[in-house]
């Protein structure tokens, strides 16, 4: 099989691991759930769609490295350049949802005017 082929077979697996997740937000919850992958109570640590793929995707010897945003998915393989897919649409919102839910930590020290 010739390089574009493998890489098309690589990029076709993922869209459908993605697409088996479920068709809304709350379905992909259920499924990494059922799955194992839950998501951690601390800001710290992958969201659990990347610690999925991580598990899934990443143990292709094919692939090199995964990063997961909200929205995209980029593939980076030991023989093609860097693979970049839109997440579908149930993923990205679960991704917004997690993310939204997450604690934020304070990044400035607040104002609080002339102290004496």
């Amino acid at each position: 099989m010739g390089a574009m082929a493998e890489r098309a077979v690589l990029l076709e697996d993922t869209v459908r691991l993605l697409d088996e997740l479920g068709g809304t937000a709350s379905e992909v919850a259920a499924t990494l759930y059922s799955f194992g992958v839950k998501e951690r109570p601390s800001s710290a640590g992958d969201p659990p769609v990347s610690r999925y793929l991580h598990a899934v995707v990443g143990a292709d010897s094919r692939v090199r490295r995964i990063k997961v945003t909200r929205r995209w998915l980029r593939l980076e393989t030991h023989q093609w350049s860097t693979i970049w897919f839109r997440l579908p649409h149930p993923v990205r919102e679960f991704n917004i949802m997690v993310d939204r839910a997450r604690p934020r930590e304070a990044s400035e020290i607040p104002y609080e005017g002339n102290q004496p």
